[in-house]
């Protein structure tokens, strides 16, 4: 059950007001792939979350700066065949936004302040991460076609070490053709469940260092004609330190890389659209599939003289080995289980008619029938077809 609610108010000719509550209470049945081991178990999470907003408006009623401020709170117990598990977490959050000019460039700067609190069964006490957060982005219009984009984040987590995240983007060309290169660095600091979690033999190691990535791209975009245009490119990316778990503990794995391939292009004909892609891993270790390709057509017209809006689309999708991962209940953590599973294609459709407030559909998912799973022990739905109808009563 979901239960959302938004207040908004103009308070005078500058300041401007947001409010916004959700709470929500999930119940879940699992029945995990290892039966024994874990059998079955029920999940229920209760979430309160607050969040305010306040922007101070220019003259042209567009923000100067915006404050925003947020609690969440989040009950989850976890119910196992010989026990229950419990985990608590508070969190709080500050952020301020400004945007100004600066011997002729643009500026963003974001500061940020949040907290996180955790008690429950895995912990010996109750955990509290601190960390703030500042930064800013800017960017260079040299030429009509050479662009220089910026990008600084300073973190800093009580009691941690300090990271650097820098970012830079490169952009020369126009159309029909521009190139882009991109830059940047960013770390990632351990979790209190990476480092405090102890429950059935589960263990968090105190000592985690934080991981490290750095991630290049370079993209080629053309578009030669108003109907057709195309990407490609390459990415790299390393990380140091990669901070993993293997089913009884968390550790710093060292380093790992990966290397590939993308494609897309974009084809619209009259009422017709076609997206086709796919990438293609060059060297490193990947997660995800090692390749895989799509393509996705869609048609949008109106009949009977303009009464009835018709939509189709349709995603076939298909996917190489990928690695296969499992689940960890306990910690709430996937891992690498050894293996890969075999390719797959998936194909998935949906037709609507829209008529004035109402909105019949009929969609179906993998509607090939292919029996796959993405997560060990956890199957997919063999094919899964919708029926319905939307209707807007108040608008």
């Amino acid at each position: 059950s979901h239960y959302r609610g938004q207040l908004g108010r103009l308070l005078n000719n500058h300041l401007l007001m947001r409010l916004l509550y959700h709470k929500s209470n999930e119940n879940v049945s699992f029945n995990d792939y290892y039966g024994a081991q874990y059998g079955r178990f029920r999940y229920n999470e209760s979430r309160q979350n607050i969040y305010s907003q306040w922007f101070w408006l220019n003259d042209q009623h567009q923000p100067d700066w915006q404050l925003d401020a947020g609690f969440e709170s989040s009950r989850r117990k976890y119910r196992f065949t010989a026990q229950t598990e419990r985990l608590r977490f508070d969190r709080y959050l500050v952020q301020f936004n400004k945007k100004f000019t600066k011997m002729f460039l643009p500026f963003a700067v974001q500061i940020k302040a949040n907290q996180v609190k955790a008690w429950g069964t895995p912990y010996s006490r109750k955990y509290t991460d601190s960390q703030l957060d500042a930064g800013f982005t800017s960017s260079w219009q040299a030429r009509s076609d050479f662009k220089l984009d910026v990008q600084l984040n300073l973190a800093h987590r009580w009691a941690q070490t300090i990271l650097l995240n820098p970012y830079l983007k490169i952009t020369w060309g126009q159309k029909p053709f521009s190139l882009n290169a991109s830059f940047n660095s960013y770390g990632r600091l351990p979790t209190i469940n990476e480092r405090f979690f102890h429950f059935n033999g589960i263990d968090g190691q105190r000592s985690l260092k934080p991981e490290r990535h750095f991630n290049s791209q370079f993209t080629i975009e053309t578009q030669a004609t108003p109907w057709a245009k195309t990407q490609f490119g390459l990415v790299m990316h390393r990380i140091n330190n990669e901070i993993n778990f293997n089913n009884q503990r968390f550790y710093n794995a060292g380093d790992r890389y990966f290397n590939y391939l993308f494609g897309k292009a974009s084809f619209t004909v009259h009422k017709f659209l076609l997206n086709i892609g796919g990438q293609s891993a060059v060297s490193g270790e990947l997660i995800g599939a090692d390749y895989s390709a799509f393509a996705h057509a869609r048609y949008s017209d109106r009949w009977y003289h303009d009464r009835v809006l018709v939509k189709a689309s349709a995603t076939l999708q298909w996917q190489g080995p990928a690695k296969i991962l499992a689940y960890q209940p306990y910690s709430e953590r996937f891992f690498l289980a050894g293996g890969k599973w075999p390719e797959q294609l998936l194909l998935h459709y949906k037709v609507s008619a829209t008529i004035k407030d109402a909105v019949f559909f009929l969609e179906m998912d993998n509607a090939l029938g292919q029996q796959y799973q993405i997560v060990q022990g956890y199957p997919e739905l063999y094919r899964r077809v919708r029926v319905g109808l939307s209707w807007v009563l108040w608008n």
